[in-house]
């Protein structure tokens, strides 16, 4: 697999040379051309037959990676040995293609260049006919949720213990979900331990739920952490959940930051391990997990693979081998499962999965297990491993947000693009994929239905883990005791100033991620391509990053200000600020830079347009970036924004120093018309502002989040306008006014969801008419709606209202909706009610608008 990686690394740094070199040299660029068809060769073989021989597959790799290096030489170097050089590189590859594979490599070349050729062609095609079911569970369900609610008035603990994949978190989360839970327990919190537990992030976890701002909470001391979360849960009925304990020591630490009042609270474990029960309190209550049976495990892989509880006769005995050989871990199941659902739906097809399934024995080991489970990265196709070994690496148990990883994984060079498709959009297959497969989770989802966060299994993480440091892919360091293997990227969570030997050497490396404070910095490499030290703080920027002249990533902590000399770093194409100092203003030199595709910073950021002097000559515009949060809205001048072509997302806001009149503002929103391909847009504001006419916001405009902007409810007839509005969002009081009635003409056409987060409105006028293809309405903190409109029950496409801390007026509205709805004979209307206590409100309604953009996305 990490021949393959290099091998596609290779072609997109080679099609990336062949037009900075087309700019010098025709001649060179038409050599180039050539080198590149012969390493697309070697590509279109390894996709569907990879080398057996771990020799060939090595070689391949050092070749791939040598060759990438010598075409990352200067520009300049064309004319000075540039070509003799890679003319050698050329020659071995030649002679790869010329031995036993060289039949198969030529008649798989046509494919590879036809128009419309996709790798991921099998996401459409082939996907899991339903998520994940808990099956033989019932019962257990049943019982869980009448012990938390039952009479005991005491602080319980409840324990779920069992092996890895047999479901533990998967029933703890249907009994946290579960809509009378969640009722009954005015606070609720979960929080991933896992085995390399840190006591700061099990405290800030749990806060992050209760408490108002996440940058004040991190700069509090463990024990200011542990007392400000007693106080916070004091007197409240609460839900803990920590999921995944090894140590019990996990649990010493923070247990007396959890107040017993009798008054019903609760906190639940799960666990492998049945000891910790026992030692975390001897009236706690354990339930232990147990394997499936037979008729359930072919239940649950029947439904996993062809949505029924059975089989079909032709494929009936092969699937009851097959359910019976994962001997009941329901993780096994879903997995295979995830192989059966893109393969033909054969006995054939099946056997073969059958057969390497194997067998075990009564009480098959962890090992036994793992390598059942190994067969999904087995059975995973060329251009998927890559993905789910980097995505391995992630700490355990962690949400993992998708724009990052999409990003991640451009700068890595694993995504081999087609014409028609973005390398963003080439990644978000390639996850959809891996989730359709089992592999990954989709833990949070936008109203688009794009994956917002994901993570992976810690079965499925240590099997990443393992096959990474089998193939060299990567190494993952998390903690000082495990030392460094050579490999080209490295991952670490924590490093100890003692322990530098456990540091990678800074010429090996390309890719450095830090998960926690790198308390000693590496020496950065010249030949680095991906820097992502989010946890560690810079006074001012580092000038020695700019050493690393391939650099395609870089996140960073906090730094004050950017050096003019930043456009040395001409490959960047992701810069990330993680922190709320002062708006930063971006170099003039920025303009230099080609390849951003990507910039997001907390606080906003000013962007210049440079007087002609020294750039002259120079053409002025950044054609791929993407994605610029946040952005002041006195850089929204017509001279900067028209040079933003492909600009996709935008983040606005403002800041108190800005003071710009509000004539002045609607000038530059109305520039805003001049973004053609922007479809997301947030604008933050910090008092009452004007908003532009419809004809101001860009054409395919999809995407809306006003906050704080505070205009009258009759103006929202401008976004009605909006031709392609999909998504609405209003934050912060963005509308304000005691009466909402929308006129006849007022029909938001496209709108699918809209978000009303903070308003003083009480009475709401429409109906079905005036949003026709509606799917999603959330109301939070409407405290003086009176009633939700009976019409909108009528939209035939609605399919949620959620209501967080409304009235009991709006709360009894939404549920006579859905029992009007009932009555006619649709069933598909969910309503979700989140009441919060007086007490709890302003709390939350902070914690809301804190997490709003805590990762500076879009």
């Amino acid at each position: 697999m990490a021949d393959y990686a290099a091998v596609v690394s290779l072609i997109n740094r080679l099609n990336s040379s062949i037009e900075l070199v087309g700019r010098f040299s025709s001649e060179c660029s038409a050599f180039l051309q050539d080198f590149k068809q012969s390493v697309c060769l070697l590509e279109a073989f390894l996709r569907d037959h990879p080398p057996l021989n771990k020799n060939d597959r090595k070689q391949i790799q050092v070749l791939a990676q040598k060759t990438e290096n010598l075409i990352d030489s200067p520009t300049s170097d064309i004319y000075l040995g540039y070509r003799s050089r890679v003319y050698k590189m050329k020659k071995k590859f030649d002679r790869l293609t010329e031995t036993k594979w060289q039949y198969e490599c030529s008649t798989m070349c046509t494919s590879v260049f036809t128009a419309g050729h996709s790798l991921c062609s099998s996401t459409s095609r082939n996907t899991m006919p339903s998520e994940t079911n808990l099956v033989g569970c019932d019962d257990d369900l049943i019982k869980i949720k009448e012990q938390l609610v039952g009479i005991t008035y005491s602080l319980s603990i409840f324990s779920i213990v069992g092996m890895g994949g047999i479901g533990k978190t998967a029933l703890t989360r249907a009994v946290y979900d579960d809509s009378y839970i969640e009722h009954y327990f005015y606070i609720r919190s979960w929080i991933a331990v896992s085995q390399g537990y840190e006591v700061r992030k099990m405290l800030l976890g749990i806060l992050s739920s209760v408490s108002n701002s996440a940058d004040e909470l991190y700069r509090e001391s463990n024990e200011q952490l542990a007392e400000q979360l007693y106080r916070r849960l004091k007197g409240r009925r609460y839900l803990i959940v920590l999921d995944d304990i090894w140590d019990i020591e996990a649990w010493n630490v923070i247990k007396r930051s959890f107040p017993d009042d009798n008054n019903g609270s609760r906190i639940i474990f799960t666990s492998r391990h049945t000891n910790i029960a026992s030692h975390v309190n001897t009236r706690s209550l354990t339930h232990d997990m147990h394997l499936l049976n037979m008729d359930q495990s072919i239940k649950l892989l029947s439904l996993k693979v062809l949505g029924t509880e059975s089989f079909p006769l032709e494929l009936e005995n092969v699937g009851i081998q097959i359910a019976g050989k994962c001997q009941g871990l329901p993780l096994a199941i879903i997995v295979v499962a995830g192989i059966l659902v893109k393969m033909n739906k054969t006995a054939e097809s099946w056997e073969d999965v059958a057969k390497s399934v194997g067998s075990f024995q009564n009480n098959g080991s962890s090992e036994e297990w793992l390598d059942v489970l190994s067969l999904s990265y087995n059975y995973l196709p060329q251009h998927l491993k890559p993905c789910f070994l980097y995505i391995g690496a992630f700490p355990k148990n962690d949400e993992i947000s998708v724009p990052r990883i999409i990003r991640l994984l451009v700068a890595e060079g694993f995504l081999l693009v087609f014409e028609g498709k973005t390398m963003e959009e080439v990644a978000e297959e390639y996850l959809e994929d891996l989730i359709s497969r089992s592999l990954l989770m989709a833990t949070k989802r936008g109203y688009d239905g794009r994956v917002i966060k994901c993570n992976m299994h810690d079965l499925l993480r240590d099997i990443s883990i393992r096959e990474s440091e089998r193939e060299n892919f990567l190494h993952v360091n998390v903690s000082p005791g495990v030392p460094y293997s050579v490999s080209r990227r490295f991952f670490c969570q924590d490093i100890d100033p003692d322990d530098d030997k456990y540091l990678p050497e800074s010429a090996s490396i390309h890719s450095f991620l830090g998960f926690g404070r790198v308390r000693t910095l590496i020496n950065f490499s010249l030949m680095l391509r991906v820097l992502d030290l989010s946890f560690q703080p810079f006074n001012r920027f580092p000038v020695q990053i700019l050493y690393s002249k391939f650099l395609r990533y870089l996140a960073i902590a906090s730094f004050s200000e950017l050096p003019p000399s930043l456009s040395q770093l001409c490959h960047l194409q992701t810069l990330v600020r993680h922190c709320h100092e002062e708006r930063l203003v971006l170099p003039v030199s920025i303009w230099e830079m080609k390849q951003l595709r990507h910039l997001h910073f907390k606080k906003s950021c000013s962007l210049l347009f440079p007087e002609a002097r020294g750039l002259q000559e120079i053409q002025l515009y950044l054609p791929n970036l993407q994605t610029l949060s946040n952005l002041s809205f006195g850089s929204c001048f017509e001279e900067i924004l028209t040079r933003l072509p492909n600009l996709k997302k935008l983040g606005l806001r403002e800041e108190e120093g800005e003071r710009l009149s509000d004539e002045k503002l609607l000038y530059h929103l109305n520039n805003l018309k001049f973004l053609p391909s922007l479809e997301t847009l947030k604008c933050f504001f910090t008092k009452q502002r004007p908003l532009p006419m419809p004809d101001a916001f860009p054409l395919n405009l999809k995407q809306l989040t006003l906050r704080g902007c505070r205009r009258s409810w009759k103006e929202m007839l401008i976004l009605s306008a909006l031709p392609k509005l999909e998504v609405l969002k209003l934050k912060d009081c963005a509308f304000i006014g005691s009466e909402w009635e929308l006129m006849e003409e007022q029909v938001f056409c496209q709108l699918k969801a809209m978000v009303i987060d903070i308003a003083d409105l009480e009475q709401w006028e429409a109906c079905s008419s005036h949003f026709p293809n509606l799917q999603f309405l959330v109301l939070k903190y409407c405290k003086h709606l009176k009633e939700i409109p009976i019409g909108i029950g009528d939209i035939n496409t609605l399919q949620l209202i959620e209501l967080w801390a409304c009235s009991s007026s709006a709360n009894d509205s939404a549920e006579r909706i859905q029992e009007e709805q009932q009555n006619s004979g649709n069933d598909g209307l969910t309503i979700k009610i989140h009441r919060i206590p007086n007490d709890e409100w302003h709390t939350n309604r902070l914690c809301s608008s804190s997490a709003e953009n805590s990762e500076g996305e879009i």
